[in-house]
């Protein structure tokens, strides 16, 4: 289940009128990867190789065309859901915090 935390910033990015996108289905692809994000750094993981997930595997995973995986990605980003850095996708330490208060 989502934590507290988590659950309040969804709730503020919904009711912003800055949210891009459709904040329901980033959301839906965020928990989609929840298998794959290394709870203690937000990074986004093969499960099996522990190696970063690049573009193409996100796309085989949410089983979708570049198009609307660049837009799902770009808005993700504009809202603070993930970031993108040189060694891979990190989801954002204000949705993800394992143990922390």
């Amino acid at each position: 289940f989502p934590s507290h935390d988590m659950r309040n910033e969804i709730e503020a990015m919904k009711k912003s009128e800055f949210t891009a996108g459709d904040i329901n289905e980033q959301i839906g692809y965020l928990c989609c990867l929840g298998k794959n994000i290394e709870w203690n750094t937000g990074k986004l993981v093969n499960t099996k190789t522990k190696q970063a997930l690049k573009y193409n595997d996100l796309m085989k995973m949410f089983k979708c065309s570049n198009k609307k995986l660049n837009r799902l990605i770009g808005q993700m980003k504009s809202n603070g859901i993930i970031i993108r850095a040189n060694d891979g996708y990190f989801v954002s330490r204000d949705f993800i915090k394992k143990g922390a208060k």
